[in-house]
């Protein structure tokens, strides 16, 4: 039994230290916790000073104008051209949405055009975009205008 009270008293003699020791790491962080947050502070001050009123000018203050165009506006859009140089058909061999391949063909399409300057002329190219029914993901699809190129 006198063995196993050493050994105790040593274990114990061991826990002491080791607890003085964690004691005095624990105090060091505290110390060094409550410095880095005297620094945040410091810096928060630095940088984001209060609020300080503006010199008032002679000017009133006028609110800001409205972007886009007024309420009521009729929109424009670039006129159809009279002829076509080139016309491409824009079509899909497999859905964008769900990259499904069983794609039936819709009776609709879209045209857009293109106008492309070559000196000394105006090149104008039509694409075709053909909408398409995909079984896979049951949505109408067509290949994008990047996409096309």
């Amino acid at each position: 039994m006198n063995g196993t009270d050493n050994n105790l008293a040593d274990q114990l003699q061991r826990l002491a230290v080791t607890n003085t020791r964690l004691e005095e790491d624990n105090n060091l962080l505290r110390e060094e916790n409550r410095l880095l947050k005297l620094q945040i502070v410091e810096l928060r001050q630095k940088f984001f000073k209060k609020n300080t009123p503006k010199p008032e000018d002679d000017d009133p203050p006028h609110s800001p104008k409205r972007r886009g165009a007024p309420v009521g506006h009729v929109g424009t859009t670039r006129k159809t051209p009279d002829h076509v140089d080139e016309h491409v058909d824009v079509r899909l061999d497999r859905c964008p949405e769900c990259g499904g391949t069983d794609l039936r063909a819709c009776q609709r399409y879209e045209d857009h055009y293109q106008e492309d300057i070559v000196l000394p002329k105006v090149k104008v190219t039509r694409f075709r975009h053909h909408f398409y029914y995909c079984r896979s993901c049951q949505d109408v699809v067509y290949k994008l205008r990047g996409q096309c190129l």
